[in-house]
């Protein structure tokens, strides 16, 4: 993955180097809890903050966006 995107909270709105909006992103997703360090791959979109799609909780708790790539550089 060549872009590199670090995000502190979820609610932040100017991300340097931010994928064109609405576009679906593969993003590497981490999250400090209780148990540690988690990890996971997840399809994401950019709309003035990072977003997951209908049915994921990913960004309510603290989740940062460590690296992405257009998914459409996936295929």
């Amino acid at each position: 993955m060549n872009n590199l995107e670090q995000k502190p909270q979820s609610c932040q709105t100017d991300v340097i180097g931010s994928p064109n909006q609405l576009e679906p992103i593969l993003a590497l997703i981490t999250h400090q809890g209780d148990l540690g360090k988690n990890e996971w791959y997840e399809v994401v979109y950019f709309f003035e903050k990072w977003c997951s799609y209908a049915g994921s909780k990913t960004f309510e708790d603290g989740e940062q966006v460590v690296k992405w790539k257009y998914a459409k550089d996936c295929i």
